[in-house]
């Protein structure tokens, strides 16, 4: 199986492979980036749907990490990049979060995207250390809104 990277392709057996890569991307100032982290994981049969997925999660870093808050969990209708008519990409959800890590705030944003192939679940992160201002909102909201699945 062709597997595709940014940068290059490989060929890599095709049985019994989960893709669970990371992608980091940041923004803005070095010593205080905004960062956008893209995930890959499946629902391997643990879980219901996208948003017991994500729940769960949510559940085991609100035990690792202190004064843990969910300030906000929705459904989303994602559609392809300039046809808002089209069916949505799958199910997907998201939840606005924050905690303290290591004495440190953190504002974090997550979209769960159902992917359409073997429940395999596309997550994207947006984290700040302090409060977002509505720029960084925006260019969220844009990162989101501009999301194309490859076939």
């Amino acid at each position: 199986m062709k597997y595709h990277i940014q940068e290059a392709t490989l060929e890599v057996p095709d049985e019994d492979m989960l893709d669970r890569s990371v992608n980091i991307l940041t923004f803005g100032d070095p010593k205080k980036p905004f960062s956008v982290v893209v995930t890959r994981d499946c629902l391997g049969g643990l879980y219901k749907n996208i948003e017991e997925f994500l729940k769960k999660q949510m559940h085991h870093l609100s035990h690792q990490e202190e004064q843990f808050k969910e300030h906000d969990f929705k459904k989303l209708d994602l559609v392809p990049p300039g046809n808002r008519a089209a069916k949505p990409l799958g199910e997907a959800v998201e939840i606005f979060i924050s905690y303290q890590h290591e004495g440190r705030n953190v504002y974090q944003r997550i979209v769960a995207i159902l992917l359409p192939k073997d429940q395999q679940v596309l997550s994207i992160a947006g984290t700040f250390t302090d409060e977002w201002p509505e720029s960084m909102y925006a260019q969220w909201r844009q990162i989101i809104s501009s999301l194309a699945l490859r076939s």
